[in-house]
Order: structure tokens, then sequence, then C-alpha cells
């Protein structure tokens, strides 16, 4: 049997552990979010932090309304939000308001594969890493898919605000090509859903808006 003492010292040595693996976790991911690490390190922080904060993600969608939620309808065929959890049974949900396919932008996360099986959804996942925007040849997969697709569409990353909200932003502006400015779009969708400021200026989606115009 362990004395006091020698129970008071592993107890020590346990809180000054825990505390250290507290600050590193938190100093870490503030870096991360900041994008002041390095594109390799980046990619394994995206998958690192991804379950660990997922319910602080989910949390914070729930209590910032009327532009947060977990799904976002920006038309009348795309929803735009946050990664449906299958132990939460959201594909169920998603299949009830219609969706039959999702575009999924998280590197760190397949998605509930085995549920949109067995309820008919497809999937299209283009892996993108958590603060950085989608390629231009994703947006163009994306958009793509999104036309061709017989049902809604969720757009999805992990909290709907950055990767997702590129691609609903460029279907935006496929939809309405020379009918509404790219300003004005931003600001419709930005009016229902929190999404990146500026993000109508990212230079992917400046260069896919730019393409579009010479087709």
């Amino acid at each position: 049997m362990m004395s006091p003492t020698a129970w008071a010292g592993t107890l020590a040595m346990l809180r000054r552990a825990f505390l250290t693996m507290g600050t590193t976790f938190c100093v870490g991911f503030g870096l991360f979010t900041q994008k002041l690490l390095p594109p390799a390190l980046s990619s394994v922080a995206s998958k690192a932090y991804f379950y660990p904060t997922l319910p602080l993600t989910y949390a914070r969608l729930h209590l910032l309304p009327p532009r947060a939620g977990l799904w976002t309808a920006i038309d009348d065929k795309v929803l735009v939000g946050a990664a449906p959890c299958g132990a939460l049974r959201h594909p169920e949900r998603l299949a009830a308001l219609g969706v039959t396919a999702v575009v999924n932008l998280c590197a760190e996360y397949e998605g509930p594969t085995a549920a949109y099986a067995r309820l008919g959804v497809d999937q299209l996942w283009l892996p993108t890493v958590d603060h950085v925007e989608p390629t231009v040849e994703d947006l163009r997969a994306a958009v793509a898919f999104v036309g061709r697709a017989r049902g809604k569409v969720l757009v999805h990353c992990k909290a709907g605000h950055g990767r997702s909200a590129a691609v609903a932003y460029a279907w935006l502006l496929t939809k309405n090509l020379g009918k509404v400015a790219p300003f004005e779009l931003y600001e419709a969708l930005a009016a229902k859903r929190r999404v990146r400021r500026n993000l109508w200026r990212q230079p992917n989606l400046v260069r896919y808006a730019d393409e579009l115009k010479r087709r």
C-alpha cells in the first residue's frame, strides 16, 4: 500500500501531466485555427482536433441563432451546415428533410457512410483541410454534383462556415450567372448563415467566378 506521501506525490505528478497536456492542446488548437502551422501539421491537427471539439461545435451552433443551427437552406436545393453524426441520427433527420446527396468537405472525417448507404444517400467526398479553401477543381466538381442530384443536397464541413460555405457560394454564382452581382450573392448567403467574412474574395472563389464569366 502506498504511503500518504507517495499518494500525494503521484497526484501532484498527474496534475502536472494533465496541465501540460491541456496547455499543449489549447496552444496547438490556437495555432491551428490561426493558420500558423505548416500545411503538413495542419492536416494532422485537423484530424486530431475533430472529435474532441465536435461537441463544442454543435453547442455553439445551437447557441448562435438565427444564422447558425446545424443546417441552413440557402435555396430550394442546397443546405449548408455542420458535419452529420451517425450516432445522433443526423442522416435520418436529413433524409426526412428530403436530402438525397451530400458534399463532404472534411479531410478529417469521411462521414456516416454506413447510414448513407442504408438510406440511399449519395456522398461526394472532397477532402479539404480545415481552415483551407477548396480548390477550383473541387468547386467545379461539387457544383456539378449538386446540379445532378435528384433531391436536396447537404454541403458540409465541420461547422458550415468556411469550406462548405465556399461551395455554396460557388453554387450560387453558377446558378445566378449574369443575373446577380457576386457581392450581392455573398450578402444573401451571409444573411442566412454565418460564413467567413470576405468569403467572396477568397482567391479560388475569385478564380472560379472569373472562369464562369469566360464560359
